[in-house]
């Protein structure tokens, strides 16, 4: 692929990724790999090369492999998976907190959906919440946001349950949290604050120790941003 694309014999370089994404947890860590050493290559043979053609270049390989587009923007992105197009960059002002816990396990996201075929009642909810989100993104409506995260967390989860679900939404109605958030197709899941609620800071620290006293490990995290 390289080869064809941009010059490289089959050995002309040896790669080595150290990565500190964890791998089948749901951070994207394929995708992340894909898109880092495709750059690599660019700049390594062709360093002149301007940074939106890197970008375009890069894209053009990993979506043989696998779609990545929102990771080479810097903030919220919106894309259509299938069909390889990116729907829409946002530019948002949600100061969003996530503490997130790590259920343990892996998932091998090809086999996954390979077992899981398309529910296509689901399908069209999933539309519902997208139009929702979007309108909630465009009005940096953090609260509305995180809403749609929680129903789209619901609804997922007779697919791939997440155990900790019946403990966050405990610790959302007492902490006030405003949603919960899964990776849909990973082992983790956890809760949504944003810097705009009153008392952010606390309500995090409080709950990272509920967190950790039902037997978590807790992380914190927070969202990049690009601003208006």
């Amino acid at each position: 692929m390289l080869s064809a694309e941009l010059g490289y014999g089959a050995t002309d370089c040896t790669i080595e990724i150290d990565s500190n994404i964890p791998v089948a947890k749901g951070y994207a860590s394929s995708t992340a790999d894909i898109l880092a050493t495709a750059q690599l290559c660019i700049r390594s043979r062709h360093p002149e090369t301007p940074e939106p053609v890197v970008h375009a270049l890069a894209l053009s390989v990993a979506r043989q492999l696998e779609y990545g587009d929102y990771l080479l923007h810097p903030g919220v992105a919106a894309c259509a998976q299938r069909s390889h197009r990116l729907l829409t960059a946002y530019r948002t002002d949600l100061r969003w907190t996530l503490v997130g816990v790590d259920e343990g396990g892996w998932v091998r996201t090809e086999e996954f959906h390979q077992e899981s075929p398309e529910d296509l009642g689901k399908a069209r909810v999933y539309a519902e919440l997208f139009a929702q989100l979007d309108t909630a993104l465009r009005a940096d409506d953090y609260a509305a946001a995180a809403e749609v995260a929680s129903r789209s967390a619901e609804l997922h989860n007779d697919r791939l349950p997440k155990k900790s679900l019946e403990d966050l939404r405990r610790i959302q109605r007492d902490l006030g949290a405003l949603g919960v958030c899964i990776a849909h197709s990973g082992t983790l899941a956890g809760l949504i604050f944003s810097r705009h609620q009153p008392d952010h800071d606390l309500r995090v620290r409080e709950c990272r120790s509920e967190l950790e006293s039902c037997g978590y490990s807790a992380e914190t995290f927070t969202l990049k941003e690009a601003q208006r």
